[in-house]
């Protein structure tokens, strides 16, 4: 993974109702991001999740979540500095998912340096396409507050980069 590009990583199993959240999102970025950002899509198994990141400096993750908040209800989370309990993240069908990636990752010392995970409460996880209706209207701000953090990060990424201090 280039070290100079941003990634996006979204989540999810598009025929298990609201587990495809991730997976929307990152359809959603891939057609606003900047190019410096490479948008990829993943099933949430945890070994491939640990491969795509390997290398890459900054990494964005997006799924569902089951934290017994209202379905759509939008999470944010920096993964270095916050220890997600393992429930919040098991809405996987993986039995090596998310959750234990990261704490492999973790154990490995192999993660990102730049690590945030953004969720969306889910409502419904059983067999069918299509989110429900709580959380397909938290697709855009999610999608909007996501895109807006890239960017923030990326200006800053560019403007330290580029600076000259004399």
């Amino acid at each position: 993974m280039d070290t100079n590009k941003t990634l996006f990583i979204g989540i999810g199993n598009e025929w298990r109702s609201d587990d495809g959240v991730g997976l929307a999102l990152a359809r959603l970025l891939r057609q606003a991001a900047p190019p410096n950002v490479t948008v990829l899509e993943s099933s949430g198994e945890g070994a491939s999740l640990l491969a795509l990141m390997e290398g890459a400096e900054r990494v964005y993750l997006a799924d569902a979540l089951c934290s017994k908040q209202p379905p759509g209800t939008i999470q944010r989370f920096d993964l270095h500095s916050l220890n997600l309990s393992l429930d919040k993240l098991n809405c996987s069908s993986h039995l090596f998912g998310l959750a234990e990636a990261l704490e492999v990752g973790r154990a490995l010392n192999c993660l990102p340096a730049f690590l945030i995970f953004y969720g969306i409460e889910g409502q419904d996880f059983s067999y069918g396409q299509g989110l429900t209706p709580a959380v397909e209207s938290a697709l855009t701000t999610a999608s909007q507050q996501i895109l807006a953090e890239i960017k923030q990060d990326s200006n800053n990424l560019f403007s330290h980069n580029g600076s000259t201090d004399s």
